[in-house]
């Protein structure tokens, strides 16, 4: 009998726990929807037309590869540090970088990277530029090999910025989105579908469809490079898509890159420097 009775109460027990497990979840993502209804850009139907102007650029220092190949490399992830933060229930890993010298009021550059790679390769290519200038990297993960492109985690880059701002002083007035390839539409899509602190986003090797793009409240201005061979993301799609954002009231520069390609990893701190100082001025 009382062997039944511990079994009866046994089960009570897990039962309960399960149920409260799938109460706090539910209660979760209520809780994260309701944040990022925040952050969601609300839709309007007018704004005022922004301008479109196209760039050719030879001050980029593009060799000629015979093979394509890039690692992180190993002493990278001794400089950097390794962060896990919840995206509402699901655990999503991020990577910063913080010069040996910053300001008090430190700029931040949130990095999204190409398809198939991970945040520290972005680093990487910003080190150099973050510390000539004391700025504060960010750079993310992707969910799975690639960013979506209708999922943009307002809430998570939130929760991203203030850790960092526990134990780095950052200005939150100087915030910027840089992307490659895929990562590039990601952000630009980030600053169109959400409202956040960013003061300037830029891409290499990709740019949104134009159809996916809508007018903004508070546009900020975005810079596209792109390869003049490039042919994953080709030139002249883009400088269709970068006179509809105008008209949607962006203001876009399209900088276009004489013999260089898609690949990042070559011209990459190039870019980087190239993108920081256009941030600088806005």
């Amino acid at each position: 009998m009382l062997r039944r009775f511990s079994f009866f109460i046994a089960r009570i027990s897990s039962t309960l726990l399960v149920a409260l497990v799938i109460l706090g979840f539910f209660a979760e993502r209520h809780a994260t929807q309701q944040d990022a209804d925040k952050f969601r850009a609300p839709p309007i139907e007018s704004v005022e037309r922004g301008f479109f102007r196209e760039i050719r650029s030879n001050r980029f220092d593009v060799a000629y590869l015979e093979a394509y190949h890039y690692a992180v490399p190993a002493e990278l992830r001794a400089l950097t540090t390794n962060h896990i933060t919840l995206d509402g229930w699901r655990p999503r890993n991020w990577h910063s970088y913080v010069p040996e010298t910053v300001a008090d009021d430190a700029p931040v550059v949130i990095l999204f990277h190409g398809a198939g790679r991970d945040g520290l390769a972005m680093i990487d290519m910003w080190k150099d530029t973050a510390d000539k200038n004391g700025i504060v990297l960010v750079a993310p993960n992707a969910p799975g090999t690639y960013w979506p492109l209708d999922d943009f985690s307002p809430t998570y880059l939130d929760k991203i910025i203030n850790k960092i701002s526990q134990t780095t002083n950052i200005d939150n007035s100087r915030m910027y989105l840089f992307g490659h390839s895929i990562g590039a539409i990601h952000a630009q899509l980030l600053a169109n579908k959400t409202l956040g602190p960013w003061r300037g986003v830029a891409g290499h090797g990709g740019y949104a469809s134009p159809s996916s793009v809508v007018p903004h409240p508070t546009a900020v201005p975005q810079r596209i490079y792109l390869g003049e061979h490039e042919t994953e993301f080709p030139v002249e799609p883009a400088r269709t898509a970068g006179q509809d954002l105008a008209a949607k009231g962006y203001r876009i520069d399209l900088v276009v890159i004489p013999k260089h390609t898609h690949w990042f990893y070559d011209i990459g701190p190039q870019i980087a420097d190239h993108a920081w100082q256009w941030f600088a001025s806005l």
